[in-house]
């Protein structure tokens, strides 16, 4: 987040950001927006969300895919989820702005990336990067997966003890 120089819009599915960012352990960067949507103001968010990054260039991070769905309790709730993620990420192609989206993954018995716990398939798309992070020790190990799920590059990050 840090690194990013333009604003940064944080839907905070999980709580797990905020939380660090509430109780200070983390400080507060002033170019984040953090949101913490709920199922009774969510189509509020998407929409004000869907209005600035049709303006104005951001980095716009979901986290989790995995929180996203836990909000709703209704089979049919991966369409509004499907098409909340498909609206941002049109509007943010159209800026040059980015989406993120994490998630708990797992690969089931026919080899295919669901989420974990739940099982919900993740939708694949030409235009999406999938990565898988693994910290060991003191590193960060990013796997770029290609539309199969095999690997097509590896890099390291260094963790520093700062």
């Amino acid at each position: 987040i840090d690194s990013i120089s333009y604003p940064i819009i944080f839907l905070d599915f999980d709580l797990l950001y905020s939380g660090y960012v509430v109780s200070e352990l983390i400080k507060k960067n002033e170019r984040v927006e953090v949101y913490r949507p709920s199922k009774i103001d969510l189509k509020k968010t998407i929409s004000e969300i869907a209005n600035k990054i049709s303006s104005e260039k951001f980095l716009v991070i979901i986290d989790s895919l995995n929180g996203f769905y836990n909000i709703f309790d209704e089979k049919e709730s991966g369409r509004f989820i499907n098409a909340s993620l498909m609206l941002l990420s049109s509007i943010s192609r159209e800026n040059g702005s980015s989406v993120i989206i994490t998630a708990i993954t797992r690969k089931n018995d026919d080899e295919e990336w669901i989420l974990s716990p739940g099982g919900r398939h993740i939708i694949d798309s030409k235009k999406s990067g999938m990565f898988h992070l693994k910290r060991i020790d003191d590193s960060i190990i990013i796997r770029s997966l290609n539309q199969i799920g095999n690997t097509e590059k590896t890099f390291k990050i260094e963790l520093s003890n700062v």
